[in-house]
């Protein structure tokens, strides 16, 4: 499952990134990584940018780098 379709406040698990280098890199910096844990705590309504509980951080991401997290429900 794409981390964009992912409902709201479900314990997920990263698989796998598939962006270039240097977003997945940015990414990297932010905790998202696989293997990490994560929830979906808000989407917008238009699903522009969503708010994510990451490795104890609270982070904002674009739908657009979304769409490319492939994640699995714990």
């Amino acid at each position: 499952m794409r981390l964009d379709k992912a409902k709201e406040h479900k314990p997920l698990r990263i698989i796998n990134i598939h962006l270039s280098a240097d977003k997945r890199k940015r990414l990297m910096h932010m905790g998202m990584h696989v293997g990490a844990l994560l929830e979906v705590e808000r989407q917008s309504m238009q699903k522009k940018p969503g708010l994510y509980l990451i490795s104890g951080n609270w982070i904002m991401l674009r739908y657009d780098d979304a769409k490319y997290v492939e994640v699995e429900q714990v």
